[in-house]
């Protein structure tokens, strides 16, 4: 009787909760990154088709992560 529901509730946590979070913040990341793209690049295409250049590389991510991780160390030194 008990096993069910813990597998319920490990499939809730862990499939549903963490794995929902980490993908939707890699896709906020990846998206920060490539409008950081097209502002650096001074690119006059269109956001969607500078995601399908950007398919295959990692520069939007570490484009994002770099942003911010930049507005974290700027808030922890200014509030900090």
């Amino acid at each position: 009787m008990l096993e069910p529901i813990l597998k319920f509730i490990t499939k809730f946590f862990i499939e549903i909760l963490f794995e929902g979070l980490i993908s939707q913040t890699l896709k906020n990341i990846y998206w920060l990154g490539v409008i950081i793209l097209k502002l650096i690049t001074l690119s006059p295409k269109s956001i969607k088709e500078l995601k399908e250049k950007y398919k295959d590389s990692s520069k939007p991510y570490f484009l994002g992560f770099g942003v911010i991780t930049g507005v974290i160390y700027a808030l922890i030194n200014e509030f900090g």
